[in-house]
């Protein structure tokens, strides 16, 4: 799989994950209420809780480093947008050279088939 396939497929991932773990956030989160400005909330439910939170940012971070590895070794990314302008520039040089070396061998191939095709009717 190439690389930008495999950064597209990290981000989906990342957004998957946010989208749900915003979901488990908001229908797991425990009841709060205050008393004269303190919190007041159950331990078990709070450090079950706690527990759960970690658990997701852990996993958001894990895709968030794999994602930033991928980034890193794209081709490219570290040159400036001069050298990548002067990079696409002869790619595209290459391009024409490539498809004109093409075009002849297929002009070339139409003269041996037409030659060919001659040859054979001069025996007749």
């Amino acid at each position: 799989m190439d690389l930008l396939t495999q950064l597209q497929d990290k981000l989906d991932h990342l957004f998957l994950v946010f989208g749900t773990f915003i979901g488990v956030l908001q229908r797991d989160a425990p009841a709060s209420s205050f008393e004269n400005g303190l919190l007041l909330q159950d331990n078990e439910t709070l450090s079950k809780w706690s527990t759960q939170t970690k658990e997701m940012a852990l996993q958001v971070i894990e895709t968030s480093k794999l994602i930033e590895s991928i980034i890193d070794s794209l081709p490219g990314f570290n040159r400036n947008e001069e050298d990548q302008y002067n990079r696409l520039r002869a790619l595209n040089d290459e391009s024409i050279q490539l498809n004109q070396t093409i075009e002849q061998t297929k002009k070339d191939a139409g003269n041996v088939i037409t030659s060919q095709r001659r040859y054979k009717t001069d025996i007749k």
